[in-house]
Parts: structure tokens; C-alpha cells; sequence
């Protein structure tokens, strides 16, 4: 009987890592990385990107990314503006549930935004050196310099659309746009 044993115990564990493999972790897992990757990229977009000098009041003036609505960062980006900062500027996150109050903002970004509302974005800070952020198929055509959509195979892709940048005064690296998929120019 105790040789047994062992044989059902694996058989035990193997069906309960079957069964929450099956029912919980994919999703989160996917999330997680989707999250990962998302905040990292931002935070590269902060790092590469050049804003005019006029954007900050004094060497020490923070920059401010802003978020409209509710994000899936899982308090990621939070955790990195806690941590980081660049060329001796902090990073102030700011979250807001509408448009209207981004003043001050360096990156403006736009989770699960529709179509539209990245192009009342993009029309409401027009000629600003603010640079725009959405989600979803195409959001450069409305205005966003950088889009993070789905691709074919249901991996998180990135558009990098260095004319609306340049429409706004500010220039993204090279090297942060080799990650994504150039569009517009």
C-alpha cells in the first residue's frame, strides 16, 4: 500500500496543477506580460523622447504622464515612477477620469480608448508637446504617436507614428522606435 502512495499523490498534484492551469492562470499571466510590457515601453518612450525645452519650468521640473480612465497596469507604472527618474527629473503619474484636466502633461495616455476619443485627444492638444498614447488598431491615424493593439497572432504589437510626434514638437529615439512598427511617415 505505501508504494502506492507516491504514484496517487503525483496523480493528486498533477490534477490540481491541471485544473488551475486551466481555470486561472493564462489570462493573468497574459495580462501580467501585456503590463509588463506596456509600462516598460512607456517608460522607454519617457527616456527616448526629446520635449522642447520650454515644457519644463527648471532643470528639476518633474515629467507628467497622464492617464485617462482606468488602466491595466496593475499599479506597474506606479511602481516604476516610485523607483525611477530621468536625467535627474522625477516622474509624476497623474490619474483623471475625463479630458479636461491634463495641463502640464508630457505623455498622455489613453487605455482602452475608442477611435474617437484618441482623435478629440489629439484635436484638443493640438500643437502641444504632449505625446499621445492609445490602444487599439490604428490609433496613429487618429492623432496617437504611439499605438499598442493585438496583432494577428494575439501578441501586443506597437505603431510608432514619428510624424504626429514631430507634429507636436518633440522627437522620439530611433532606438524606441525600432520596437515598434513604423506608420506615417
Amino acid at each position: 500500500m505505501n508504494r502506492f502512495l507516491p504514484v496517487a499523490t503525483r496523480r493528486l498534484i498533477l490534477a490540481i496543477a491541471g485544473i488551475v492551469s486551466v481555470s486561472f492562470p493564462q489570462q493573468v499571466f497574459a495580462q501580467s506580460v501585456e503590463a509588463k510590457v506596456k509600462t516598460a515601453y512607456i517608460y522607454s518612450l519617457l527616456r527616448g523622447s526629446t520635449w522642447p525645452p520650454e515644457t519644463h519650468t527648471d532643470e528639476h521640473s518633474p515629467y507628467k504622464v497622464v492617464i485617462v480612465g482606468a488602466d491595466d497596469l496593475g499599479g506597474l507604472l506606479d511602481k516604476v515612477v516610485e523607483k525611477k527618474s530621468i536625467q535627474q527629473r522625477k516622474i509624476v503619474l497623474e490619474r483623471i477620469g475625463d479630458m479636461h484636466s491634463f495641463h502640464g502633461a508630457h505623455l498622455l495616455y489613453l487605455p482602452g480608448a475608442k477611435r474617437e476619443a484618441v482623435a478629440a485627444a489629439a484635436k484638443a492638444t493640438a500643437g502641444q508637446p504632449i505625446l499621445i498614447v492609445g490602444e487599439g488598431a490604428n490609433v496613429t491615424a487618429c492623432g496617437a504617436a504611439i499605438g499598442f493593439f493585438m496583432d494577428d497572432a494575439g501578441t501586443l504589437a506597437v505603431e510608432v507614428n514619428p510624424t504626429a510626434a514631430r507634429a507636436r514638437n518633440l522627437e522620439i529615439d530611433d532606438k524606441v522606435m525600432t520596437i515598434g512598427k513604423k506608420v506615417g511617415d
